[in-house]
This record gives structure tokens, sequence and C-alpha cells, in this order.
């Protein structure tokens, strides 16, 4: 993929081969692997979405996997181990900001119902 991509999967239908229980279908991360913030999964529609939109994301490898279980069981199920490759060289994320610049954090430490109230900055602005 790559960054600006959107691709939708729609995954096949599943049920019980036995019929005596429910199927059941989601998304899991992978044991010692960073799980792809831009991957989503919806339920009703059965349908994986990849919106890779932050250049962050660049020349990097994703691994996440897809869980088919029985619903009132603990071990049957099948797990698939998906893959996503976004293409192009990886960037530090000190690279985005610009020349001569510090970040600076903000919160926002009181708001009322009037849209009025207080912001707080990490450093003096």
């Amino acid at each position: 993929m790559n960054v600006g991509d959107k691709i939708n999967y729609k995954l096949p239908p599943f049920k019980d081969p036995e019929g005596n229980d429910v199927g059941e279908v989601y998304i899991n991360a992978m044991e010692n692997q960073e799980f792809p913030t831009f991957i989503n999964y919806t339920n009703a529609t059965k349908v994986i979405n990849m919106t890779p939109n932050n250049l962050l994301f660049q020349g990097r490898t994703y691994y996440f996997s897809v869980v088919l279980k029985e619903k009132n069981s603990d071990f049957m199920m099948n797990i698939y181990y998906m893959t996503i490759k976004i293409n192009g060289d990886p960037i530090d994320p000190d690279d985005l900001k610009p020349p001569n610049k510090t970040e600076v954090a903000m919160t926002i430490t009181s708001l009322n119902y009037k849209s009025q109230g207080s912001i707080n900055f990490s450093m003096p602005i």
C-alpha cells in the first residue's frame, strides 16, 4: 500500500460448520508487534478498512491477525495472519518538524458551557 490509499476488504462469510454455535470474527494485535492504528474492522459489514494516512506509516511493515471462532468456545478458532507493507522510505518524526522550531504541548485546563476556559502551554510562547 501507499500512504493515502484506502482499501476496504470484505471478509468471506463465516459460520460454524456443525451449526451448533454462532461464528464470530475479530481482528487482533500480534504478540510483540505494534498494531496498525490505520486499520479497523466493522463487524456488521465484515469489512476491514485500511487507511494509512500519515507519512509516519511509510516504509514500515505491520502485522495483525484475523480470528474466526465459535462464540461459546475458547479453543475452536482459526487464526489468519495478515501483513501490510507501506511503500516508501521510513521517516523520522523529527524530520517532520520545521527547522528551528520547538514542539509545544497544550492542554485545556478548564472549559465551560459557553466555550470559555483556559489553555496551559508546556513552555512560554
